[in-house]
C-alpha cells in the first residue's frame, strides 16, 4: 500500500510540474546546488530477519561543474520495518560521495543521468528485547549506482525521480549476508 501511494504522489507532482516547465528552461548553471529526497527502499529477507519495505530521508550537497558532470556529497538515513514486528527495526545511516552525468537535451526539460558513489554506512538493528549494550551498530563500506530523470521545471529547480541499487557490505556480521538493496526516490534540486 505504501508503495502505490509513494507512486501516486510522484505521478501527481510530476502531472503538476510538466505543464509549468513546457518551455526551454535553458541550460543548468555550474556552481553548487543542495537537494533533498525521500525514498522507499527495500532489502529482502536476510537470515536474521525478514525485512519490510522502509523509507529514507536524504540531503545532498553538490557541484555542477558543466552541463554534463556533477559530483555530490549525501548524507541519508533509512529505517527498515522487520516483518511481524511493530517495534524492530533495521537501521542505517548513510554518508557517500558521488559522479553523475547528465545527458543534455535540446530543451533542457527532461534530462536523464546515471551515476555511482562509495561511502560509509552505520548499520545496525534496533530490537525492544535487546539491551543497549548488546546491541550491535556497524560502519560497513558501501556502493552505489542510480539512474534517473531531472523534471527541470525552472534552470534553478529540478524534481527529479530516481532508481538506486545500494550494496553494503557485512565485514562485521551484523546481517548474515551483504545487505543489497533497491530505492525508488523522489527528490528536488536547488542550483544557485
Amino acid at each position: 500500500m505504501k508503495i502505490l501511494i509513494a507512486h501516486g504522489v510522484i505521478l501527481g507532482l510530476t502531472a503538476i510540474a510538466l505543464p509549468a516547465a513546457a518551455q526551454d528552461v535553458g541550460s543548468n548553471p555550474t556552481g553548487p546546488y543542495i537537494g533533498a529526497a525521500l525514498g522507499l527502499e527495500y532489502y529482502g529477507d536476510d537470515d536474521v530477519a525478514e525485512l519490510d519495505t522502509g523509507g529514507s530521508l536524504n540531503l545532498q550537497l553538490g557541484y555542477r561543474f558543466s552541463d554534463n558532470w556533477r559530483a555530490e556529497l549525501e548524507g541519508g538515513v533509512t529505517g527498515i520495518g522487520v516483518d511481524g514486528s511493530d517495534d524492530d527495526v533495521l537501521a542505517l545511516a548513510r554518508g557517500t560521495i558521488g559522479v553523475y552525468y547528465d545527458f543534455q537535451s535540446s530543451d533542457n526539460l527532461l534530462v536523464p543521468y546515471v551515476g555511482a558513489g562509495i561511502g560509509i554506512a552505520g548499520v545496525g538493528f534496533d530490537f525492544e528485547d535487546v539491551d543497549d549494550d548488546d546491541e550491535d551498530f556497524e560502519s560497513e563500506f558501501t556502493w552505489h549506482a542510480e539512474a534517473g530523470l531531472s523534471l527541470n521545471v525552472t534552470p534553478h529547480f529540478a524534481i527529479v525521480p530516481a532508481y538506486r541499487y545500494t550494496w553494503i557490505d557485512n565485514s562485521e556480521d551484523v546481517t548474515e549476508d551483504s545487505l543489497r538493496g533497491h530505492a525508488f526516490r523522489l527528490g528536488a534540486r536547488v542550483s544557485f
